[in-house]
């Protein structure tokens, strides 16, 4: 019991050793940031493709396909894998799905590697010839346009 409660204690007296000696706790310098807001799906969708369409970023409309993919993954593996690992996985896409950084969706593709659970299910996919095939494909277009991207000096994150 003393193992479980030491890692929110000691989180907890993180919080309050910085606010006591430094006048700030992590949550102050948190909210000065501009993402620290978060939004419900439905506002998260248009405006990624406000940014993708209206302000010409092709990466926000990069990151949108990756996030849904990730969700389908997500509502697929609900009959595919344990149930244990669902669980694992619905508050980080939770998380991912509810957050607006300075772009609607900044570093969405690093926040959704931790989702592993998804990619347990596209390797379950797999097993389609067909459908391995469209994936190596599509995976090879999106690197070459996220590489395009990259050496054009945009942002990719």
């Amino acid at each position: 019991m003393l193992a479980t409660l030491a890692a929110p204690a000691s989180a907890l007296l993180y919080v309050v050793y910085t606010a006591r000696v430094v006048g700030r706790s992590m949550f102050d310098a948190s909210a000065e940031w501009p993402g620290s807001a978060f939004h419900p799906p439905w506002d998260l969708v248009p405006a990624a493709l406000e940014w993708t369409f209206g302000r010409g970023d092709p990466s926000q409309g990069l990151q949108l396909a990756m996030l849904v993919m990730t969700a389908a993954l997500f509502l697929d593996g609900l009959r595919r894998i344990p149930v244990e690992l669902s669980l694992f996985a619905a508050p980080q896409a939770l998380l991912v799905w509810s957050r607006t950084l300075p772009t609607p969706l900044t570093s969405v593709g690093r926040y959704i590697l931790v989702i592993f659970p998804a990619f347990i299910v596209l390797a379950l996919l797999h097993e389609d010839r067909r459908l391995r095939w469209s994936y190596v494909i599509l995976s090879l277009l999106l690197l070459g346009a996220l590489a395009n991207e990259f050496v054009i000096g945009t942002f990719v994150g």
